[in-house]
């Protein structure tokens, strides 16, 4: 939960051009106020399974988010029930850098990948990807960085407006494929809407996790149910308007929940 920018790139050509492509974009990322860019780091087979990395390998996460997968067929029954089927596709081919766009914001990892043309799992067999070219599917969540232990609203802001930055760096390279703000910044371009959105959701999280606590019967700063935005300084004014903003239906729900000892795991 959090706002999150999500986004894809795409290119054409060989690994020469999707270099200098991701060259360019990491010298425009040089360009803006980023707390942190990182170098470009290119891997090929094995080395590309982030599988194989220690938990506290710096490019864990920048190969996870380098991963995809694709979508294996069902039957129209399982179709009508929701069931759905996905294989994982590690990437052959990694070029790609990190970034830190600021306090609290989540690394926003940027880059170009190949993947194979056929997957093979034990339990689903051979299938065709169907992926070609050069693509990166990845996200960055920015609401973190509205905590005001790390800046509030301005670092969130130039966090948010970075990356946005950066994806318009990519539009006009010509590898930017799509892109989803959840704060509609990336649409709009409006600051007002974007605040507001970043406002509506920090105190809708702390609303939710204030009920959530209360339905479960936990005391303030019990174990148990956590979010980084319980340790926000403002925490319990961000609750108290959100508890306004929440639907009365989820409130019942909770409500629920809790006279029916489901959300404390002792239901029998």
């Amino acid at each position: 939960m959090g706002l999150t920018i999500h986004y894809q790139l795409a290119a054409t050509g060989d690994e020469a051009h999707a270099r200098k492509l991701v060259q360019q974009l990491r010298q425009a990322a040089l360009d803006l106020p980023f707390q942190h860019v990182g170098e470009i780091v290119e891997f090929r087979g094995d080395e590309c399974d982030y599988k194989q990395r220690a938990e506290n390998d710096p490019n864990r996460w920048l190969l996870i988010q380098a991963g995809t997968f694709i979508s294996l067929p069902v039957t129209p029954a399982e179709r009508r029930r929701g069931v759905r089927r996905d294989m994982d596709v590690r990437p052959q081919h990694v070029i790609a850098f990190s970034t830190k766009p600021g306090q609290g914001c989540e690394p926003a990892n940027f880059g170009l990948c190949q993947y194979p043309g056929e997957v093979s799992d034990p339990g689903f067999g051979k299938h065709k990807t169907k992926l070609k070219g050069w693509s990166w599917d990845s996200f960055c969540k920015t609401h973190y960085a509205s905590d005001p232990r790390c800046g509030g609203l301005p670092n969130f802001l130039r966090c948010h407006l970075g990356v946005v930055a950066l994806l318009d760096e990519a539009q006009r390279l010509g590898c930017l494929a799509k892109v989803s703000d959840e704060g509609d910044f990336w649409e709009t371009r409006s600051l007002e809407r974007l605040t507001k959105e970043i406002d509506e959701q920090s105190a809708m999280l702390a609303g939710f996790l204030g009920a959530l606590k209360d339905a479960m019967g936990q005391a303030p700063g019990g174990s148990g149910v956590e979010a980084p935005i319980a340790g926000y300084p403002n925490f319990e004014h961000l609750e108290a308007e959100g508890q306004k903003l929440m639907p009365e239906q989820l409130m019942e729900m909770l409500k629920a929940l809790a006279r029916s000892n489901l959300l404390r795991g002792d239901a029998r």
